[in-house]
């Protein structure tokens, strides 16, 4: 089977969308993920994620997505991947380009691409909390009762008031 293709003469711009500033010594911040904040260090030629706000697993794994989708493309070397001297910031080193290749440049379109595929998760997890309050604070009528549906009655449950015991390590202990 042969495949044919065309080579444009001239390779047309892509445009991207972050939120991302340009700090005082030319490193690049993107605010865009809703776990961490990405640098990216041009002149060092590295790559830190900064948690936003607590440290948790979920943080770390999507840190770690990140430096994985990026090391599967080319951009980052994976055995530099490692924890950096901030707590729960990642770090890792961008390969040096053997063409005429921007590697900033590079990157910040594949960022731009993982950020495209995390955000509809993220809509998704912020769909479900926000649907698991309403759930919790205003059910529905067959999933609720009201006040005084409940008869009262003097025993109730599996606790016998007659011969209260205790769970030790052996067994049970009466009183």
């Amino acid at each position: 089977m042969t495949i044919k293709f065309k080579v444009a003469s001239k390779p047309q711009p892509i445009r991207i969308k972050l939120k991302a500033q340009k700090t005082l010594d030319n490193n690049i911040i993107i605010y865009d993920h809703n776990d961490f904040d990405i640098v990216l260090q041009p002149e060092k030629m590295k790559i830190l994620a900064f948690p936003k706000e607590e440290y948790s697993d979920d943080v770390y794994n999507s840190q770690s997505r990140l430096f994985s989708f990026l090391s599967k493309k080319g951009v980052v070397d994976r055995a530099s991947i490692r924890g950096s001297n901030v707590h729960g910031s990642l770090e890792c080193t961008i390969l040096k380009p053997n063409e005429d290749i921007n590697p900033i440049e590079a990157i910040l379109f594949l960022i731009s691409r993982f950020l495209k595929f995390e955000g509809p998760m993220f809509n998704k997890i912020n769909d479900y909390e926000e649907n698991i309050t309403d759930w919790y604070t205003s059910p529905d009528e067959d999933e609720s009762t009201e006040l005084g549906k409940i008869p009262h009655s003097e025993k109730k449950g599996t606790m016998s008031s007659g011969m209260p015991y205790f769970r030790t390590f052996y067994g049970y202990y009466f009183e």
